[in-house]
């Protein structure tokens, strides 16, 4: 029990350490350590927000161990407060909590919280006069440290889902823009030959069984193009035409042809 008391000098039973030169002040510390505690309840739901919102049960876990190990820091904040004021340190019950923007943004603005506390805590133990209660908050500035590269880890899990998850996208407009231009509807000769382009009709060509719609295409301003006329199929014509298919490619199918 005498290796844990502050002072305690295993080679010397009746001298105390001697006090330490230090360029910050103990009441200094004592004001960064009361309120290191007091922001408790706010830092508990932060983490509960990143743990219920962490995608996948790696980064539930990681998080998990660093507000476990925040849970650490506080039980020794409030030792070091105890043993230099004889006081313990209340907390609001009561605190507003502003969720972040996105799971992301919430895991940036951890990572550069923990980098913050980097600095506040060398502080703090930079005022402390002991020894014992210095490597004790030499434990919370390495976990600390700790914790801002597991952040790191997170945010590189995330860019690295990044090129998948913009192909899915891509895919989802694709087939959206599909399903925009393909309409369900089957066109008899009759009812193709409707779609001719004048008195303000669209105008609309079959080829090889698909029905396009040529209205905006440039080249059939007029509902002709080279001869060719709109609301028929032009399926033997165009199979004779050079670079037809790479022309058909960029035009709007709107449905199929009945045989």
């Amino acid at each position: 029990m005498y290796f844990g008391m502050p002072y305690y000098n295993p080679y010397d039973f009746y001298r105390v350490s001697p006090p330490r030169k230090s360029y910050k002040t103990l009441q200094e510390a004592l004001v960064l350590v009361r309120n290191a505690v007091q922001g408790e309840r706010e830092d508990e739901l932060f983490y509960d927000y990143l743990i219920s919102a962490a995608p996948t049960q790696e980064e539930k876990d990681i998080i998990t161990t660093i507000r476990d190990d925040e849970r650490k820091h506080n039980r020794y904040f409030r030792e070091i407060y105890r043993f230099y004021t004889g006081q313990n340190v209340t907390s609001p019950a009561n605190v507003n909590f502003e969720r972040p923007k996105s799971y992301i943004d919430g895991i940036k603005r951890a990572k550069f919280g923990e980098l913050g506390a980097v600095e506040r805590y060398r502080d703090i133990r930079a005022g402390l006069p002991d020894e014992y209660y210095r490597d004790m908050v030499f434990e919370i500035l390495t976990d600390e440290l700790k914790h801002a590269h597991k952040y790191d880890y997170i945010l590189y899990l995330s860019l690295a889902k990044a090129p998948a998850r913009l192909e899915e996208q891509a895919e989802v407009d694709s087939s959206a823009l599909r399903s925009c231009y393909r309409e369900e509807k089957e066109f008899t000769l009759s009812e193709l030959a409707e779609y001719d382009g004048t008195n303000g009709k669209p105008a609309y060509v079959a080829v090889k069984g698909v029905v396009y719609d040529v209205s905006n295409n440039p080249y059939w301003s007029t509902a002709k193009h080279y001869g060719l006329t709109a609301g028929k199929d032009l399926s033997s014509l165009y199979e004779s035409s050079h670079g037809a298919e790479g022309i058909l490619e960029t035009l709007p199918k709107v449905g199929i042809l009945k045989e």
